[in-house]
């Protein structure tokens, strides 16, 4: 009786201790899962920035462009 209470105690750690083992493994997967998710969003964040960034620069040029045509023809009507 001794005995075959021993060997449930014995298996009962080697269960708990794999337990144990099993959520710390699962616990690194769920952080590389999480922190590869992070990192694709913050890709895509980075990516809408410059794109509109770029977009920006784009409008803000062809502003300036449309500016100084303005100018030119004003300079034009002034001087005559």
């Amino acid at each position: 009786m001794l005995k075959v209470q021993l060997n449930s105690l014995i298996y009962g750690n080697v269960k708990l201790m794999n337990f144990i083992r099993g959520a710390k493994i699962m616990g690194i997967i769920v952080s590389i899962f999480y922190g590869f998710v992070g990192l694709v969003i913050l890709f895509f964040i980075v990516q809408y920035a410059i794109n509109s960034g770029i977009d920006n620069s784009k409008e803000v040029k062809a502003f300036r462009s449309e500016l100084k045509e303005i100018k030119k023809q004003l300079n034009d009507l002034g001087g005559k």
